[in-house]
């Protein structure tokens, strides 16, 4: 029997974002100056009216595990 997930990959990213945007605990400005994105365009991912890169979510689970490590 094979499971059938309720979310689409498009809204597993969303999720996954949000969630590793919360752990990290940083404002959204200086996380989009990390991430090397506009402001706008983070703004636009936390929305869910651009679409959320896997490379974006990479980025912030780096960021994350270094945040950890100092």
């Amino acid at each position: 029997m094979q499971q059938i997930s309720a979310f689409t990959d498009k809204e597993n990213y969303w999720l996954t974002f949000i969630g590793l945007r919360k752990q990290i605990g940083i404002l959204d400005k200086s996380l989009a100056f990390e991430l090397g994105i506009s402001t706008r365009a983070m703004t636009e991912r936390v929305t869910g009216r651009a679409e959320i890169k896997r490379e974006t979510l990479l980025a912030m689970e780096y960021l994350l595990k270094t945040k950890v490590m100092l």
